[in-house]
Formats: structure tokens, sequence, C-alpha cells
């Protein structure tokens, strides 16, 4: 995708502006004219000239613009680890690795770019590389120095290959030495990351290959980080994740930790039964369970779930309040935002969205639970595009 500064039609023409879109575009004859008419005040102006958050070298690294950036770095001396604005925080490094511009990453790193500045959200130019799917330039930054476990609020550029399904650059961390069982801020190893994508992100055949990858190389399997592996594949319905799990030695008898469950009872009471036929040689017999057979389990499961529907029913009252202390909750917690706009939505939504889980495992609806939990997940995600691409 080609991101263009757009200029506007009423904007004056000034020096500096004449001199981004200049660069913008790589019209390296237009640059130097431009140049050499300017005063020398004018001259040291054009390092911190600004469009849209953008200077002019991260304008044309963005754009791949090699002998553009080569004239701002050597003849110009722009400082190559500058930052773009404080809203962005992007260096022309993030800048050109964000597009995929192999030959600016290149030249950038040749020049003494710092591979591991990091953004003002503290994602490094890796994080993008591994998020993008960019093998090559992967390779560019951690040959040029990149630490590649640099870690953001997010987790680490595996995370982010994860999350995204990129098997190429994945491959590239774990050759050099990705910590395979890195738990990010929010709770999450890289094999969670890739259970938990929803299926717009990532389809069910990348996933696999994605989830063999991690599990070669050594992913803890049983991990509770939010939860094991093969409590998420249950919850999401991930038949062959589940089967992969199992075959490569996933206990099945460590139950959801929240809610006390082992996969194969999460897989009946969902209404599973290719996932209970799968769990059940896995899984040690359950005392509640009268009759341990698939058929034995998937009726208990039944009769667990009639028996909650009555116990709604009864406790209908109390719901009512409860759920009137919760409203009251959301709205004291937007209210709360009101001084950060753009945040008050998502944290709105994100409450409402714990609220509906929650309400979801009383009623041992637990794909529906993940559902909640999951978007909760994406909204609390910076797996999304940087604002100047927007």
């Amino acid at each position: 995708m080609e991101c263009t500064i757009n200029y506007g039609p009423d904007l004056q023409m000034s020096p500096q502006i004449k001199f981004l879109m200049a660069c913008d575009s790589g019209n390296i004859r237009r640059i130097k004219a431009l140049v050499e008419s300017l005063d020398k005040d004018d001259r040291e102006s054009l390092a911190s000239a600004r469009m849209e958050g953008l200077g002019a070298l991260h304008a044309a690294a963005m754009k791949g613009k090699v002998e553009v950036c080569r004239y701002l770095v050597e003849v110009l001396k722009f400082d190559i680890n500058s930052v773009s604005s404080p809203e962005l925080g992007m260096t022309p490094l993030i800048s050109a690795v964000s597009e995929g511009q192999v030959a600016a990453v290149r030249y950038l790193l040749d020049k003494g770019a710092d591979p591991n500045k990091q953004d003002h959200e503290g994602y490094a130019p890796l994080h993008d590389a591994a998020k993008g799917g960019f093998d090559e330039i992967g390779r560019l930054l951690l040959t040029g120095g990149a630490i590649v476990d640099i870690s953001s609020s997010e987790g680490t550029p595996l995370h982010a290959a994860a999350a995204f399904g990129k098997i190429g650059i994945m491959q590239i961390l774990l050759e050099h030495h990705a910590d395979v069982n890195k738990v990010s801020a929010r709770g999450c190893t890289p094999l969670a990351e890739t259970l938990l994508a929803t299926p717009e992100r990532l389809d069910e055949s990348t996933r696999l290959k994605c989830l063999k990858l991690l599990v070669k190389a050594g992913a803890d399997l049983n991990s509770r980080h939010p939860q094991t592996p093969l409590v998420i594949g249950t919850l999401k319905g991930l038949t062959e994740c589940v089967e992969c799990l199992l075959e490569a030695g996933a206990d099945a008898n460590i139950p959801a930790h929240d809610v006390g469950s082992k996969p194969i009872e999460i897989a009946a009471e969902s209404g599973r039964r290719k996932l209970v036929e799968i769990l059940f040689p896995f899984t040690s017999p359950i005392q509640a369970v009268p009759n341990w057979s698939i058929e034995g389990i998937i009726a208990h499961a039944k009769s667990i779930n009639s028996k909650d529907k009555v116990n709604q029913g009864d406790n209908k009252d109390s719901k009512v309040d409860q759920k009137l202390h919760d409203e009251k909750a959301i709205k004291q917690d937007a209210a709360s935002s009101k001084s950060y706009p753009e945040a008050s939505d998502n944290k709105d939504r994100k409450a409402q969205l714990k609220l509906q889980g929650g309400k979801a495992v009383e009623g041992k609806d637990y794909a529906g639970a993940l559902k909640f939990y999951s978007e909760v997940h994406v909204i609390s995600s910076y797996w999304k595009p940087l604002p100047i691409l927007n």
C-alpha cells in the first residue's frame, strides 16, 4: 500500500512545504534546486519541517526513494534517527520497514540507523517487519543488530508474526533464537497469539502451520498464558489444532483456570461432539460424570446445561440487580475516559465485552465467552496500522 502525504489545495506553499513535496515524490533535481535557492536559515529549517507528522527523510524512506535519502543524509546531514513527531514517534527506518522498502532499509542501516529505536508505543522496526511478513527486511535488521526479543507492551516480534501468520519471518526469528515461550505484558505466548487470532486475520491452514512451527521450536504445550493451548483451541473449535496439540503431547487434563472445566467438558457443553471424540482417549475419567463414555459425557453436559437454565430463571431478580450494578460500573468507567475521547469508545466497548464474557462463563457458554474475550484481546491489540497509514 503506497502512502502519499496529503498537502491539500489551500496549504500555503512555503519553501519547507515545497521541499517536503519534492522529497515525497522523489524529485531529486527539484530538491537540489530548492535547497540551492534558500538562505542559510531556511536551509537549517528543512530538517525540522513536518507534514502530517512526517519529515522529509521519513517520507523519502517510506516511498523507498534511496537517492533522496542519500542526499538528505550525506549532503544535508539530516539525523538518520530523527523522530517524525511526538504523536507517531517514527524513525526513518520504521517508516521504510512499515512499507516494505528493502533498499531504503538497507541504506539506512548501512548509514547507522538504530535498528532498536522504538516508536512512542514501544514498537521497533522488527515488530513491523514481523507483522508485515517482510522476510528480507527481517534478516537485514537482525544482521544489523536488531534485538530478536525486543518487547513492546504487546509482545515481541515473534508474537506479532504469530498473530498474523507470517510463517517465513517466524522461522527467521526462531533461527535467531527468539524466545518461543515469552509471555507478553498482556499475558500471551506466541502460541496463544496464533490460536486467538480471528478467522479474518488468520485462515485455519495458516494457523495450523504456525502452530506446528512453534511446537517444533519448543513451545510450552501446557502454558496457562492466558489459558492452555488445548483450552483455547477447544473453546474456538479448532479441531485440527487440537489434534496437533494432543499428538505433540499436550495434557488434556489441565482445566481452564477460571472455570475449572477440562477441555472435554468445554467441548461437550458447547456441543462439539467431534472434539469430545478426539479428546476422550487423552482425558482421565471425571468423577462428576457417572457414565464415562462419549455418549455419557455429552449427556452429562446436556443435563448440566438444563440445570443452569432453570437456575438462571430462579435467579432472575438477582441477575437484574447485578446487571444494573454492572451497567453503572460501565458508565462510571466510560465517564473516567472523557478526557481521552479516542480511548473512550474502546474502553467502554471492552467493559461491555468483559461483562458479556463473564455472563457467558456463568452460563457455561464457553464458546461465547471466548468470542467476547477474544474481541477484548483484539481491541487491546497493537496489531493495527500505523496512524499515518490509515
